[in-house]
């Protein structure tokens, strides 16, 4: 069937993430807008308009609120307006929205929930829950929440296949968070070694994210030689300031804020490395991180912790480290700058590799084969 004449409504939702998240709106919301007639996205604070074909539905009413208030409260919010829309499928992002299953079903739609991430293995490391115990505890109850309702969805996708094994039980697909090559597909100029050398992260800065352990990696680097740029959200002004607070010399370190996808490529652009350097929790032992391709396009060697997963997928193109060491994590800065050449080198032939094996295209056409089985 050609673009754009399957007249389904097709209801994306989401009470947690920001309405451009590049998963959610970018890549399937966009994606599923070139084949289907109507596709919606509720999200808190989106804007009252329409980009890229899809319909961007706010939430009236809804409140910035801590995660218990908004999960008793205000969730309910995102509900109302959900049903309003009247869709044939609503495909969920956010396990607190689990319990939207049975009130959709009932209305006789049909239900995807997108598991962006091994829900049960995060929740031990969240520190908002006080004590370890109590962190085994919820992760226990909420996988066996999270398996006795996705019993009853009508298909559950996730980003990989060792996540998507856990809902062996109903229809699945595995979605991977591959780059949309036609965006970031595009001529790169030769990278020089700037001064001072530029060593970039883009994404959530938080400690399990090890922030703080890549900012101390700069006291042991040549004072003046380099500079990390950060890009994204601190997890609180607290551990920005200890993070930034943490090195010696504060010019060596520039916070320019969250950005747009099109803005961070043009930072990604101009600096010369990328930097991951994860702590080793559950969920970031099996994981593809969205900015390690977004690194590759752009050309940039990369240091990155020395997790197995990463090891085995990223191999010559990047520099592995002990994420907990922050010396350690300025040596694998010094062998980055020190063999540039050659560390260029393998990332372009990485980068060819995504190209042509590893694109959002590939992934495009799975996710509406996949709808297109839950509406059959």
């Amino acid at each position: 069937m050609s673009q754009r004449q399957m007249k389904y409504k097709i209801c994306h939702v989401t009470s947690v993430h920001q309405w451009e998240d590049i998963r959610i709106f970018k890549k399937e919301c966009t994606s599923l807008a070139k084949h289907f007639e109507e596709v919606y996205l509720v999200a808190p604070f989106a804007p009252n308009t329409t980009v890229n074909n899809v319909v961007l539905v706010p939430v009236p009413g809804f409140k910035k609120v801590n995660k218990i208030l908004r999960i008793f409260f205000e969730k309910k919010k995102v509900l109302k307006v959900a049903l309003s829309i009247d869709a044939a499928i609503y495909h969920l992002h956010d396990p607190e929205l689990l319990s939207f299953v049975k009130p959709l079903q009932k209305k006789g739609k049909k239900v995807i929930f997108d598991s962006h991430e091994n829900v049960a293995a995060t929740i031990l490391e969240k520190e908002w829950i006080p004590f370890k115990w109590m962190r085994k505890l919820v992760s226990k109850l909420y996988a066996n929440y999270e398996k006795r309702i996705c019993r009853k969805v009508d298909g559950v996708i996730s980003v990989l296949p060792e996540i998507t094994k856990i809902f062996n039980y109903t229809l699945t697909e595995t979605i991977y968070n591959y780059p949309i090559i036609n965006e970031l597909n595009r001529e790169i100029a030769s990278k020089e070694i700037s001064d001072p050398f530029k060593i970039i992260y883009n994404g959530g800065l938080t400690k399990i994210r090890g922030i703080k352990d890549m900012c101390e990696a700069l006291n042991f680097l040549e004072n003046g030689k380099y500079q990390l740029i950060l890009l994204g959200s601190w997890e609180s002004e607290k551990y920005k300031e200890d993070c930034i607070g943490s090195v010696k010399n504060k010019a060596m370190v520039c916070y320019k804020g969250n950005m747009s996808f099109e803005d961070c490529q043009k930072e990604l652009s101009q600096a010369n490395m990328g930097i991951i350097t994860f702590h080793k929790v559950p969920n970031h032992l099996v994981s593809l991180p969205n900015k390690s391709f977004e690194f590759i396009m752009n050309g940039l060697p990369m240091v990155m912790s020395d997790i197995d997963f990463w090891k085995s997928e990223f191999k010559a193109s990047a520099t592995f480290v002990d994420p907990y060491r922050p010396e350690l994590i300025a040596n694998g800065i010094k062998k980055v700058k020190e063999n540039y050449s050659n560390e260029i080198q393998n990332i372009m032939l990485k980068r060819q590799e995504v190209i042509e094996n590893q694109s959002w295209q590939s992934q495009e056409k799975k996710l509406v084969d996949f709808y297109l089985k839950i509406l059959q």
